[in-house]
């Protein structure tokens, strides 16, 4: 009886230990999720204010072809960034 009782006290312990290690696991993949939905509003927020400059008159002229360049190039890269992050977002759900 007393072995039964130890054999059903170990089983009780390592489903236990199983059970902490997923939501160890969970919580990991919740706080990374976080930062993820974290980063890709930092990165909306810029592609916003980087499409609003792109928008600005200064930008209209023949001069600055060059900045509105490189400004659609940056939005591009975030553009690109936002998309992965989604991706990744996505997986972790």
């Amino acid at each position: 009886y007393l072995s039964q009782l130890n054999s059903e006290n170990y089983n009780n312990g390592t489903q236990y230990s199983k059970i902490q290690d997923e939501y160890t696991k969970l919580n990991k993949i919740t706080a990374e999720r976080n930062q993820l939905d974290a980063d890709l509003q930092t990165l909306q927020n810029e592609l916003i204010q980087l499409q609003q400059q792109g928008d600005s008159p200064s930008l209209s002229d023949t001069t600055s072809a060059d900045d509105k360049a490189k400004l659609e190039t940056k939005i591009l890269e975030i553009t690109t960034k936002i998309e992965a992050l989604k991706t990744n977002i996505t997986s972790k759900n």
